[in-house]
């Protein structure tokens, strides 16, 4: 049924629904990262744990409550050999990385979490 709805669409209804689909997931893919402004992410946050799995979810949820935005960047080991996460994160002005630091290391504290920012 698609197909057939598209065929009986003009090209320039086409190239309409064409730009809209990418308006579309290029809102989303803001919406999943926190990005509504169009500027990236520009701190590096890792966040190193025995079991960073255990820790990845509490940690987002400070990064959603406490940055503009956030992106997960993926896996890293640290020099020690420590597995951990790594972020890019925009920081507010009103929540200095001191604090999102802290922050970050209370909520990990029973993980043994060691938190970065570059």
């Amino acid at each position: 049924m698609e197909r057939e709805v598209l065929k009986s669409l003009s090209p320039e209804q086409l190239d309409a629904l064409s730009e809209r689909a990418r308006r579309i997931r290029q809102r989303s893919a803001n919406d999943l990262t926190g990005e509504g402004n169009g500027k990236a992410p520009d701190t590096v946050l890792r966040i190193f744990a025995p079991e960073p799995g255990t820790v990845r979810q509490a940690m987002e949820l400070v990064l959603a409550g406490q940055t503009k935005s956030w992106r997960y960047g993926g896996a890293v080991q640290g020099p020690d050999g420590t597995p951990g996460l790594e972020y890019h994160v925009r920081l507010r002005k009103k929540v200095p990385s001191d604090l999102l630091l802290a922050q970050l290391r209370e909520r990990g504290r029973p993980q043994n979490v060691r938190v970065e920012i570059g």
